[in-house]
């Protein structure tokens, strides 16, 4: 994500194209949440952002074109952050479950190890509680079988 600046004396204002890849995770993360501090830190933008705000609330075109033009951008922007990381091997789901499929004489591939993958993405991510934030998700998925799929 680059920042724009303008000549003109105008505020800069983030893009939501996250073409800046940093090399890593933390630094990519950053670059969005220093662009939008500056954003939202702009005192255009927060004289603007509650009218706004006010006119989705009242109007569902502006909120449709608010949703479209601005929230879905920021959030396909901040989607590529975490998938370049996986690309970079600095976030890791599939790798540990192919080798345990390929290789012969692995531990099976079960309820426990699939967790402890989540877990450890979440880890990596920086999810306080990751093993309890997993455990959450299972019972969401999971509410008939107490949270294990083979269970009565």
């Amino acid at each position: 994500m680059k920042l724009n600046g303008g000549t003109t004396g105008r505020p800069r204002a983030a893009t939501t194209d996250p073409t800046e890849d940093t090399g890593s995770l933390a630094a990519d993360l950053l670059v969005i949440a220093r662009a939008q501090r500056e954003m939202y830190n702009d005192p255009l933008a927060k004289g603007l952002l509650p009218l706004i705000l006010d006119s989705c609330f009242r109007d569902p075109i502006t909120a449709d074109a608010f949703s479209e033009q601005f929230i879905h951008r920021q959030r396909a922007a901040t989607v590529k952050v975490p998938e370049r990381a996986i690309v970079r091997g600095e976030i890791q789901l599939c790798a540990p479950m192919l080798f345990r499929a390929a290789l012969p004489g692995m531990a099976p591939i079960d309820e426990d190890f699939e967790r402890a993958i989540v877990a450890s993405v979440l880890r990596d991510l920086r999810v306080a509680n990751a093993e309890d934030v997993v455990a959450q998700a299972v019972r969401q998925l999971d509410p008939m079988q107490g949270g294990h799929h083979g269970e009565a």
